[in-house]
Parts: C-alpha cells; structure tokens; sequence
C-alpha cells in the first residue's frame, strides 16, 4: 500500500511539475481583426547571380548545377568578375572542364520541351527539386544526364489556360535508386 501511495503521489507530483500551462495567451480573431503576417521564409540575402559555363558555353547560372554529372568533372574555375549576358547581370562565373572521355549533349531546355509536347501555355521548369529561377529558353541541360522529363498540367482558374511542368530528373545515385524502386500497395 505504501508503494502505491509514493507512486501516487510521485505521479502527482512530476504532472504538476511538467505539466502544460493553462495560463498562455492566445490571440482571438474576429472579422474586424486586422491582417497578422507571419513570414516564415528564409531572411537571407537573395543569392548572388553566377553564370554557368563548361567551357566557353553558357548553360545557366548556379541553379542549373544539380543538372551536371559530377563524376565526369575534371576541372573547376571561379571567376569573380561580375558581366552581363542576355541582358542578366551576373555577379560573377564557374568555367567547369569534363574529362576528355566524356561527351556532352547540351540542348536547350525549351527545345527538349517542345520535342515532347505542343503546349503553347506558361511553362514551369524543376530540375530534380530545385524550381529554375532563370529563363529557361536559354538555359541548357545535358541530354545524357537526364533519366526522366515529367510533364504534367497544373490547372488555373482560367478556362483552358493551364500551367505546364516540366520536372526533369537527374541521373543521381538517389534517382535511380528511387526510380527502380518497386511499391506494392
């Protein structure tokens, strides 16, 4: 009996101690509330435009590097001078070198697009998970690179007037894992 009442009164005791507060405020909203906001993004700086070249060829600025075979790198050079190109300011250039064995099929990313569908409507363009921040008919992917373009319509509240997708992805280990992966439901 004695065991009980300490495990009583134990319990008792450490809820008290842990226990949740009643006391917290809580703002109440009514139709004449004025409008809160509450930003959750990221209070970066917006990152610096960098050009993308493998060898004198432009390709994209920094988001267009997830599209690169990595393991088919040789050589790596910054250029910190800031440029302009395509009327794009641009705050400085990576000049990446493959290994001579390697041969890259560049294509723009609009031509690889029309190759697949007709679609005249806006086009959104991912690369693996990262959403391409720059004008997509003059940036450039390596055709030997990609394992999957997905197309896919988003709708609007327009009639007829749908978004296009265009998700392109990468030959990465992860991807391939991923796209070889079997799910049984």
């Amino acid at each position: 009996m004695l065991k009980l009442s300490n495990l009583a009164l134990l319990f008792f005791l450490t809820s008290v101690a842990f226990g949740q507060e009643m006391n917290h405020y809580s703002k109440k909203y009514s139709e004449d509330s004025e409008m809160q906001v509450i930003n959750l993004i990221n209070g970066a700086d917006e990152e610096d435009q960098v050009a993308l070249f493998i060898e004198d060829e432009f390709v994209g600025n920094q988001t267009m590097y997830s599209s690169l075979n990595p393991d088919k790198i040789e050589n790596l050079e910054v250029d910190k001078e800031p440029f302009t190109l395509h009327n794009i300011q641009f705050d400085g250039k990576i000049i990446l070198s493959y290994k001579e064995e390697y041969q890259p099929e560049y294509v723009s990313i609009n031509d690889l697009i029309l190759e697949q569908t007709d679609i005249k409507n806006p086009v959104i363009v991912q690369i693996d998970e990262e959403v391409l921040d720059l004008d997509y008919v003059i940036c450039k992917l390596d055709k030997n690179y990609i394992l999957k373009l997905i197309l896919k319509e988003i709708p609007t509240s327009q009639k007829g007037q749908n978004i296009l997708l265009a998700k392109f992805i990468t030959k990465t280990p992860a991807n391939i894992a991923e796209a070889n992966t079997i799910t049984i439901k």
